[in-house]
């Protein structure tokens, strides 16, 4: 997800995903296939397991320049949704209310995205520039991440004569990866999206077998 404003590119732990977006490869199947889960966050929120409405509080650090204007916690799943507001004070955007289900959100000023992808989740989480402190998710997602900032860097300086052969390995890798996400996340919103953004690999019988395992991903968008 690129923002709007260079310094609130996305954080480290999302950078990894959408690196094929800056870099030329080769092999564009490998790319889209290894690491567009990010950009399609669209595709994310709705349908997750259900829960009781608990607290977060969401402090972003913006620059001076938007002292006193209104900024607004907007969700990546339908960005005319605007899930909170506050007034810019102390170069910190505070957002305080209660949850029911985590989801995928961003900042909003003036109209301008001013940061890259964070779970709205009931914890106390700080984001400053490119870096997402707090949350149990967020933790998840930095986590996957750097796995799969692994296999990407793997991919990106594998040989061209090398790839008929460890291609398909790094690819069974990759999905070993996604395959313990969607188990480990199957009610909240990471566990969601990586089987969305990857449906495409299943043909009928297998995405019956899958959602026969996750009912719950049948009710989602």
């Amino acid at each position: 997800v690129l923002t709007q404003n260079s310094i609130y590119a996305p954080s480290p732990q999302i950078q990894p995903a959408i690196a094929p977006h800056y870099h030329k490869t080769s092999d564009n199947n490998m790319n889209t296939k290894l690491f567009i889960h990010l950009i399609a966050i669209a595709s994310i929120c709705a349908g997750c397991g259900r829960q009781q409405a608990t607290d977060y509080n969401i402090t972003f650090k913006v620059p001076s320049d938007y002292e006193g204007q209104k900024a607004y916690l907007v969700s990546f799943d339908d960005p005319d949704t605007r899930l909170d507001s506050t007034v810019i004070a102390n170069n910190e955007a505070v957002f305080s209310n209660s949850i029911t289900n985590p989801l995928f959100a961003y900042l909003e000023v003036d109209g301008k995205r001013m940061s890259g992808a964070m779970i709205l989740e009931a914890d106390s989480i700080t984001v400053d520039k490119t870096t997402v402190t707090g949350g149990t998710l967020n933790g998840e997602l930095a986590g996957i991440n750097e796995q799969l900032g692994v296999l990407f860097k793997i991919f990106r300086e594998m040989p061209d004569s090398l790839r008929p052969t460890q291609e398909p390995l790094l690819r069974q890798r990759y999905f070993s990866v996604i395959d313990s996400v969607i188990a480990k996340h199957s009610d909240d919103p990471l566990g969601l999206f990586f089987f969305t953004n990857d449906i495409s690999r299943y043909n009928l019988s297998q995405l019956d077998s899958v959602l026969t395992i996750y009912p719950q991903f049948s009710e989602s968008r």
